[in-house]
């Protein structure tokens, strides 16, 4: 606006004094600065024009790096419960329109409010969750949010994932979210649904309380593990042999004589979890047992591989006691459970337990006693030098092609002249062994 500025009279070289508009200017500015500024792009209000700002969120999904998801996710989070709750809602069942923006936002969300300190806003978003599946929705929106309360739910969600225990579809993804929460309401929600629930969300069940470990849940289980129900049946015993408790080793130990043919074929490994569970909770003893009866019944050329990692669960739990369980292993018809054996003795053992190998491939054919002086050199005793050379002069080919490189590396620079003493021998497997051998030596002393 246009103000009159008067003069006062004084003038001096032309110039008026302009005081009282000076002043007045000075006021103007004061109250220009004070008063609110006008809205500059700001959202409308109320529900539109929160929806308007969850439409525009929503449209940079998805986020094209972690962080920015984290900044999309704590805008929403900065629009309040409605907002979030909005989100939430905007999923929708399949052919109802693209919804993938919402689900890209609910996820994110399930992932940033469960970062350290953000506590508050974890009980947030789980609680948008829980009222989203307060409103009923359809069933496979429903299984949506569940999956989510997987990731960010703790306490406040287990009573309403316990009410869903009893739908066929929604069991497994309230069972899972459950059991990833965990502790003792969880147990015991999942626990009193066991006995009403039926069908694929009693399998859920029982798949939860065996990955949660329940002790609580074997009196429940072992029927379970030996009734007429074939997959009810496995599902049981998978969870038994995971909880790993000694009750569970009669019904583990043997199968029914109606069992499918995938259900015997699954006994042994069932059995060794099981028994590895056992050495877990401090049970060494039942451990032992059921691992070593594992090795006597498995041992064969189809199944060499359950009784080798039942050996190497023996070896872990009784370090340079097994030694008796190797020496057994090691004669095996299956060349994996033998090989197995001696590739778990190369580190074990002092001395004695050279003595007892070089026993053993003394007392063995030509293949074994081969395969035990290839270990021998790998073990790297020298006590098992003498033993080596001797075989360098065997009839057998196989045993001195095996004393070759393991007289290399047990003796050094001391048996370079047995090794070229094998030159003359006219046996070409024994003179190509030889130069190998040599290769690994200085030059110079060669």
């Amino acid at each position: 606006m246009f103000i009159p500025l008067p003069r006062d009279g004084s003038s001096r070289n032309g110039k008026a004094i302009l005081k009282p508009a000076l002043a007045l200017a000075a006021v103007l500015a004061v109250l220009a600065y004070s008063l609110p500024a006008a809205p500059q792009g700001a959202p409308p209000a109320g529900a539109q024009g929160l929806e308007t700002r969850i439409a525009s969120i929503l449209a940079r999904f998805p986020a094209e790096s972690a962080a920015a998801r984290d900044a999309l996710c704590a805008e929403i989070l900065g629009l309040g419960p409605r907002a979030v709750g909005a989100v939430c809602a905007r999923v929708r069942p399949a052919g109802a329109g693209n919804d993938a923006q919402a689900r890209f936002a609910v996820n994110g969300l399930a992932v940033y409010v469960t970062r350290a300190g953000a506590e508050a806003e974890r009980r947030l978003f789980s609680g948008a969750l829980l009222d989203a599946l307060a409103a009923k929705p359809d069933q496979e929106v429903a299984a949506f949010p569940v999956t989510q309360l997987q990731l960010a739910g703790k306490e406040e969600a287990v009573r309403p994932l316990a009410r869903m225990l009893a739908d066929g579809t929604l069991a497994g993804p309230a069972a899972a979210a459950l059991r990833t929460i965990g502790g003792r309401d969880a147990e015991r929600s999942l626990l009193k649904s066991l006995g009403t629930a039926s069908g694929g969300a009693r399998l859920s069940i029982v798949e939860a309380l065996g990955e949660m470990r329940s002790r609580e849940a074997m009196e429940k289980l072992i029927p379970l593990a030996d009734g007429s129900d074939a997959a009810l049946r496995r599902a049981a015993r998978f969870a038994l042999a995971e909880i790993g408790d000694p009750a569970a080793a009669p019904v583990l130990a043997r199968v029914r004589v109606d069992a499918t043919r995938v259900e015997r074929s699954e006994a042994p490994s069932l059995y060794l979890r099981f028994a590895r569970r056992l050495d877990e909770a401090g049970r060494t003893s039942e451990a032992l047992s059921a691992a070593r009866a594992i090795l006597g019944s498995y041992g064969g050329p189809p199944e060499g591989h359950i009784a080798s990692e039942a050996l190497a669960l023996i070896v872990s739990t009784l370090g340079e006691r097994s030694l008796p369980d190797l020496l057994g292993a090691a004669e095996s018809a299956d060349p994996g459970l033998s090989g197995a054996a001696l590739e778990l003795a190369t580190s074990l053992g002092g001395r004695d337990a050279t003595a007892a190998w070089m026993d053993k491939a003394s007392a063995s054919g030509p293949a074994l006693r081969a395969a035990i002086l290839a270990m021998l050199g790998r073990r790297g005793d020298p006590a098992a030098l003498p033993f080596v050379r001797e075989s360098l002069a065997s009839p057998a080919p196989e045993v001195r092609l095996a004393a070759i490189p393991a007289a290399a590396r047990l003796g050094k620079e001391g048996v370079l002249s047995d090794l070229f003493g094998l030159f003359a021998g006219g046996d070409s497997r024994d003179v190509e062994a030889a130069k190998t051998a040599l290769l690994g030596f200085d030059a110079g002393q060669v």
